[in-house]
């Protein structure tokens, strides 16, 4: 071995941490290591400890030739011990790499390092190793005395409870991490997966009466100078959420300040017209409960070819083409898990949906005798909106998970080609949706809603008839699409003629409201006085953007001008939906002077997916910092106050 360096500059870097560390943990505990294990690991170990702190991070004490060294057996480096930093020494964790053992001497009040031959540091002179002798009797009675002392006086100290400890770990690797910088290298290895087992250590605690804001009072726990209340208080009074979840054999409570705090990570793929329109590639719409029936009245006419694959283990969808000459009618028969059966019948009328006993009726039309139809049903879907009318939401959705079709019946007179069953039929519905509003078109370009809307009862109502910009750029979204999949231009003509509500006022029928008199808004609901609600708004001009890429002159400019004008108006009223906590569904605080009517969750998540579009299409800052503010809402993060 060879000597290097008296000279505090020629110190390794690494001991010059060591004794920083060593002075800082000087006043945490330590436990003995059996003797039989230093023997086998280290040279002449007259005693070790380990640091209750680092539960895998061992230290131990040897003694060479009277120079007393700690030894960090992961790290493989030691560092001398100073008189008063004996005990502080064997607590800490030294840093570097495994291999060298770099043991520090004292001697006439200077640090020697000595190390292996394969440990060479730059910048070092060689010196000569200057050893003190003493008596040998003397020598062997300090070494086996003075050891036994220090570990009787050590296990005095120590806490060995809090070898077990979560609490006390988690306080004192926090309190590390903030005394030193990350820069040096000091990581707090902190057990985040073990098997915490408090042994006997009782739970100190004792009930408490909490008073909530003087009027009312819920019972907590107290434990020393915390005080614990029940989550169901926190959940409901704070509306977070949570919920005790079991991995890898412990059990844990998993925290959310939402429920919708899921987001894309990653590149994402770029908008197009002709693509995914948002994630509604996800949903199901159909499926939801507010979804009353699915006509069956709106059918295709035949499209010679359509056919679909049935190499699917569940197939629930049915399609056919099919020409009744008389009256007649489709059944399928429907067993349950508990072995009823239900029939679900397609006739030839014009009611919508009829539940009598077990048998369920879907109107396909009256007027379609002798016409090729395309049928094509999602039987499931159909079956759980006919048990809604008669069960419980509870009740519907478990018989409808544990049936399957069992048989399929064809009465009347007439021809019937391509009966197919399949996992899904997206294209024929996207069809048939489509021609629906090819055919619905009114003469104003619109979509009239024909039923009653109480956004805010007696305050803000609107009658049967009224437009919805967000149905109109839903709908002229949907349209392009269409053109795309099918390049039958009827489709862009019926979205060209959409674009005329777009500039008929509110008051007079249309959906346009101006904010000051000076911003050009596209409501969702048209009621006066406005309510300007954002994602409604959003969804209007994501329909004009499509069109105006996809369509020709005079068509696109139109579009476009449309759009531009929604732009201006939601780059300066963007930020007035932020409440510092989240967003608001709308502004009727401004425009009715009632209480703010905040978006719920499903909402907000709902303004930061059409913000995370909105940035691909416009390149203002303004979006990409709302839509991170927005996203940090969903974590807990609150605007600062003054």
């Amino acid at each position: 071995m060879k000597l290097w360096g008296r000279a505090e500059k020629e110190v390794p870097d690494v001991c010059k941490q060591c004794f920083k560390l060593v002075q800082h943990l000087s006043s945490y505990a330590m436990q003995p290591l059996p003797y039989s294990l230093l023997r086998s690991r280290m040279a002449k170990p007259t005693v070790g400890y380990a640091c209750p702190l680092l539960k895998r991070e061992y230290l131990y004490l040897i003694d060479i030739q009277a120079w007393h060294v700690a030894v960090c057996l992961d790290t493989g480096l030691g560092c001398s011990l100073r008189q008063g930093l004996f005990e502080a020494a064997i607590t800490t964790m030294i840093f570097g790499k495994r291999t060298p053992l770099c043991v520090a001497s004292i001697q006439h009040g200077h640090r020697d390092f000595m190390a292996p031959d394969s440990y060479h540091p730059t910048n070092v002179k060689d010196l000569d190793v200057h050893m003190h002798r003493g008596n040998l009797k003397f020598l062997i009675l300090c070494v086996g005395i003075f050891p036994l002392l220090l570990t009787v006086y050590n296990i005095g100290k120590c806490n060995l409870t809090q070898d077990e400890d979560p609490d006390y770990r988690r306080e004192v690797s926090s309190h590390i991490v903030n005394e030193f910088d990350a820069s040096v290298g000091f990581q707090p290895r902190v057990a985040q997966s073990y098997n915490h087992v408090k042994g006997n250590r009782p739970v100190k605690y004792e009930e408490i009466e909490c008073v909530i804001n003087g009027d009312y009072s819920v019972e907590g726990r107290k434990e020393g100078n915390e005080v614990y209340m029940p989550f169901s208080f926190i959940q409901n009074y704070f509306e977070v959420y949570g919920s005790i979840e079991t991995s890898d054999g412990y059990e844990r409570f998993s925290f959310h300040h939402s429920y919708q705090d899921d987001f894309p990570t990653g590149p994402q793929p770029k908008y197009s017209p002709s693509g995914v329109f948002m994630s509604f590639d996800l949903y199901s719409v159909e499926d939801r409960n507010r979804v009353k029936c699915v006509s069956g009245i709106e059918a295709n006419l035949k499209n010679p070819g359509i056919t679909k694959s049935a190499n699917e283990k569940i197939l629930l969808t049915l399609s056919m083409d099919i020409m009744f000459i008389n009256n007649g009618s489709v059944t399928v028969l429907l067993q349950t898990g508990d072995g009823n059966l239900f029939r679900i019948h397609y006739i030839l009328s014009d009611n919508i949906i009829k539940l009598e006993g077990k048998d369920l009726y879907y109107g396909i039309g009256s007027n379609m005798k002798r016409k090729w139809i395309h049928l094509t049903r999602q039987v499931m879907v159909d079956f759980q909106k006919g048990l809604t009318l008669q069960y419980s939401k509870n009740r519907s959705m478990k018989m409808k998970s544990a049936a399957r079709i069992a048989a399929i019946c064809v009465r009347g007179h007439g021809i019937m080609d391509n009966v197919t069953l399949s996992f899904h039929a997206h294209k024929d519905l996207f069809l048939d949706a489509a021609n629906y509003f090819v055919r619905h078109q009114d003469s104003k370009g619109g979509w009239p809603v024909k039923v009653t809307r109480k956004l805010i009862p007696e305050v803000m109502e609107l009658e049967p008839g009224w437009y919805s910009a967000m149905g109109q750029g839903q709908a002229i979204s949907l349209l392009v699409r269409a053109y795309v999949a099918s390049k039958n231009k009827t489709y862009l003509e019926a979205a060209g003629k959409a674009l005329d509500i777009f500039d008929i006022p509110s008051s007079k029928g249309g959906v346009l409201a101006k904010f000051l008199n000076s911003f050009d808004w596209y409501e969702e609901y048209p009621t006066t006085p406005s309510s300007f609600v954002l994602n409604g708004f959003i969804y209007s001009l994501i329909g004009l953007y499509d069109l105006q890429q996809m369509a020709t002159s005079p068509v696109s400019e139109k579009a476009g001008e449309l759009y531009n004008n929604g732009m201006r108006t939601l780059k300066a009223m963007l930020p007035m939906f932020d409440s510092g906590t989240g967003t608001f569904y709308d502004l009727r605080h401004i425009t009715a002077g009632l209480a703010p009517n905040r978006a719920r969750w499903d909402y907000h998540k709902v303004h930061i997916k059409q913000l995370y579009l909105l940035v691909q299409l416009d390149s203002d800052p303004l979006f990409k910092d709302t839509l991170q503010r927005w996203k940090g809402y969903m974590k807990g993060n609150i605007a600062p106050h003054n």
